[in-house]
């Protein structure tokens, strides 16, 4: 058995534009029985620890529909200052994840950012600009609700926020020179010795990584071995069950990222893991969540360093992140509502 992000997935086709539809998935949410069907069938955790069901219903309520008109206003303004009010629809949506996680009764008190920028100095190359993550707020907060573990305080490089955006990868490596940091991988459920075990298996069907080692440069292997008989295959300990559970006991499912079908047949799922060393935990929406963070921030405090990467090579770079990441985080985050992965693509 393949494994996916989710435990279920599925592949939906569109005559019309994929963006436009799952805007309008979304845009569903605003129906409050629909929300609360959703949310009490998909996240039933949710009714079993403070604050009551109602009260994190009722705030997703308001964070989704938030979002969703930060998006409309993002797609009709001028694309320059687009990344404003995009990074607020995403910091809306990663706030919903926290809300129907473990974490939601100190969201409260850990509203603001928790990452800054200074906008002081000199600022050249796009890839040296620095964000530091604090201990508390948001997105530290939404890096413990979806990773179980606290997110690294200190500086974080650009350089190592770009290279985890797949969305934008072909457009990173001829805007930068530098290759994404990515290993394509095949997620399985198998028997071995008489027991089921996760194996992932290395592909190199991407150009490979010069002096990677996988056990150490791949964050998703931690707690696995190596296959002596297979040097490409890498294997968990013994799972439990077959539960969802049971799987995400032994692998950081969260670190499963996907561009979805590629084939006619739309049984071919690419799928990929992020390639450290690397301090902080990369899954797929919180590269995209701190890029918007820096761009918002620079389009409010630093308009001359904008118009600055206008004129650089980085700017065809950055328009295709607008629409790609945007699509990408909103897929994301109908995927988490619905506890699956769906693939939305254009017949």
């Amino acid at each position: 058995m393949v494994i996916h992000r989710y435990s279920a997935s599925q592949v939906i086709t569109t005559a019309l534009d994929p963006f436009d539809d799952v805007i309008e998935w979304i845009k569903g949410f605003r129906s409050v029985d629909y929300l609360t069907e959703v949310i009490r069938r998909r996240h039933p955790k949710v009714g079993a620890v403070a604050p009551p069901v109602e009260e994190r219903i009722a705030a997703a309520a308001s964070h989704i529909s938030t979002a969703l008109d930060y998006v409309a206003q993002a797609r009709e303004g001028p694309e320059s200052v687009a990344f404003l009010p995009l990074y607020y629809a995403f910091l809306d949506l990663a706030k919903v994840y926290i809300l129907l996680g473990p974490l939601a009764d100190r969201l409260p008190a850990e509203r603001t950012h928790g990452v800054s920028y200074d906008p002081t100095g000199n600022h050249g190359d796009l890839l040296d600009e620095t964000i530091n993550i604090w201990d508390q707020g948001a997105i530290p907060l939404f890096y413990r609700t979806v990773t179980n573990l606290p997110m690294p305080r200190g500086p974080v490089t650009l350089a190592d926020v770009y290279p985890y955006i797949l969305s934008i990868g072909a457009e990173y490596e001829m805007a930068s020179g530098r290759g994404v940091r990515r290993q394509p991988v095949y997620i399985e459920i198998t028997r071995a010795g008489g027991q089921d075990v996760v194996r992932c298996h290395l592909l190199t069907n991407d150009r490979p990584v010069e002096g990677m080692n996988a056990l150490q440069d791949l964050p998703i292997l931690d707690g696995f071995t190596q296959d002596p008989s297979e040097p490409a295959a890498f294997s968990s300990g013994p799972l439990a069950g077959n539960a969802a559970s049971d799987v995400d006991a032994v692998l950081r499912r969260y670190l499963i990222h996907t561009v979805g079908p590629i084939d006619d047949y739309y049984d071919v799922t690419p799928i990929y893991t992020p390639i450290g060393p690397i301090t902080w935990l990369p899954f797929e929406e919180m590269p995209i969540l701190l890029a918007f963070f820096h761009l918002g921030s620079v389009a409010r405090y630093n308009p001359e360093y904008l118009q600055g990467m206008a004129r650089s090579k980085y700017w065809p770079m950055l328009l295709v992140l607008r629409r790609q990441a945007t699509f990408r985080f909103l897929c994301l985050f109908w995927n988490f509502m619905m506890q699956e992965s769906y693939y939305l693509v254009r017949r």
